[in-house]
């Protein structure tokens, strides 16, 4: 056989292998078509204070809709909150120069929130 067909044989299967791999150690890896899953056995909160975990590949501006929906998802499950601020944890790209590129990664959601006023209590000035 030919020894570049057999190069480029050779870089195929371990490409193949290399991404299935990847697959079995990020099964929770999702496209933006599907929906998020957390499992609020893993979001942290004290107090006025929660913590989401995400553990995304990518950047926040390539996932918005993820995001979008996770914060949706942790206000549908907690619906006496409302969210006064929020803060993506992230590491993006440390450019050209650097001797250790790091990857873009969305590591979770730091949420503020506080008790949700009806809004009889807001008419009302209680």
């Amino acid at each position: 056989m030919n020894p570049k067909f057999l190069g480029i044989l050779a870089f195929a299967v371990f490409l193949a292998i290399g991404l299935y791999a990847y697959r079995i150690e990020n099964p929770n890896q999702t496209t933006l078509q599907e929906k998020p899953s957390l499992v609020y056995d893993h979001t942290m909160t004290l107090g006025n204070h929660s913590y989401v975990p995400i553990n995304r590949s990518g950047r926040p501006a390539d996932n918005v809709e993820f995001v979008l929906k996770t914060l949706k998802e942790f206000e549908d499950a907690h619906p006496e909150l409302e969210i006064v601020n929020k803060q993506i944890e992230k590491q993006q790209r440390s450019g050209q120069g650097s001797i250790y590129p790091a990857s873009d990664y969305i590591f979770g959601i730091w949420v503020d929130t506080r008790p949700r006023v009806q809004e009889a209590e807001r008419s009302t000035g209680k």
